[in-house]
């Protein structure tokens, strides 16, 4: 048991990695898990992501081309459901064809679930809803719910190479702090010895909150409690795609509706702006910022995807992306927010 993924992250890093080990890490990524490889001297490798996640043959390539005089990667880190920032969740194929990759060149997998149960399915437009005799938004069974879900890596799983990290930060509620590793037995031991000199264990007070709750409501109670995110959550994310599509200009901006999780990003090309070569000198980082600026001198808040890229990145083109979330905020004002953004987006590009 761990308190929380943050946590079990850093404790991964110190069983796995010595000072001056390699490990890859998607291009974009959860900032905070970055910032723990720094202090134990990890360097962060990035591989190269779509709007569905990792793609298995730029990571092939990757190693396949890599330094024969160098060691390596000993794990991957990936978020693969509901992505820090961009919201992409790896399909079952690309899985298994980053697992069969691990198995080839020999590292660990460590896959960040907090968000695996707030999987949605596909985003449905306004104009397919209103042709469809089914209800906007339909309630899940329990047996279709996990069926309807995304194996995890530990599906494909054969050699003992993958860590699980779960959390129910994102479930029930981020402040009980309380989650968990999935390992094998062997490697399950040495996280419960550095448990011992460092956390111990999550705080009992919180074990016996949640244990008491999920007696209570037992594997179908919590199972009904899913479903019931899973409703919120699809029609947060409807909502959000829908107005998206009305107040984002199409020619600078595009939005991918997300499967799962609870953040959405804006793709935006820097090079469409009038003053990409003069103003901003060519640099899309200059238009975003600039960009940043303005949205929140207009009341919205939408985080720069720069600020969590991987080191040693480097840009593919001229476009830039922007993080949301729709996850704690009314309807009302979420709407408000995102026409703000659309507006200024307008604006700011002179549309």
């Amino acid at each position: 048991m761990t308190t929380g993924n943050t946590q079990a992250w850093d404790a991964t890093l110190r069983t796995f990695c010595d000072p001056g080990d390699s490990i890859l890490v998607e291009e974009y990524t959860f900032a905070a898990s970055l910032e723990a490889a720094k202090p134990l001297e990890v360097n962060c490798i990035p591989v190269s992501i779509d709007d569905h996640g990792i793609v298995p043959e730029k990571l092939d390539e990757l190693l396949n081309n890599w330094d024969a005089f160098k060691k390596k990667p000993k794990l991957l880190y990936t978020i693969p459901t509901g992505q820090n920032p961009t919201g992409s969740t790896l399909s079952a194929k690309r899985r298994e064809a980053i697992y069969k990759i691990a198995c080839k060149h020999d590292f660990i997998i460590v896959e960040d679930e907090p968000y695996y149960f707030l999987q949605m399915g596909n985003y449905k437009t306004k104009a397919a809803k209103s042709e469809s005799s089914e209800p906007p938004v339909k309630k899940f069974t329990q047996e279709k719910l996990l069926q309807s879900l995304v194996p995890s890596f530990l599906h494909f799983d054969t050699e003992g190479r993958v860590v699980r990290l779960d959390s129910l930060s994102k479930v029930l509620a981020p402040g009980v702090r309380i989650g968990w590793i999935v390992a094998q037995k062997e490697v399950i031991e040495k996280y419960v010895y550095l448990n011992e000199v460092s956390i111990q264990s999550p705080s009992g007070f919180s074990q016996s909150m949640v244990h008491s709750l999920l007696t209570r409501w037992g594997q179908s109670g919590y199972l009904e409690w899913l479903i019931e995110l899973r409703h919120e959550y699809t029609i947060k994310r409807d909502f959000t795609m829908d107005v998206l599509t009305e107040v984002l200009p199409k020619s600078v901006a595009t939005v991918v509706a997300p499967t799962a999780g609870m953040f959405f990003s804006i793709v935006i090309d820097g090079s469409k702006h009038p003053d990409f070569k003069t103003k901003f000198e060519s640099d899309p980082l200059k238009v975003e910022e600039a960009l940043f600026e303005s949205s929140v001198k207009d009341g919205s808040l939408m985080v720069p995807g720069s600020w969590f890229q991987s080191p040693n990145f480097k840009a593919h083109d001229d476009s830039f992306f922007f993080r949301g979330t729709y996850a704690a905020v009314p309807l009302d004002n979420l709407k408000i927010g995102l026409t703000r953004f659309g507006e200024t987006v307008k604006k700011f590009y002179g549309l």
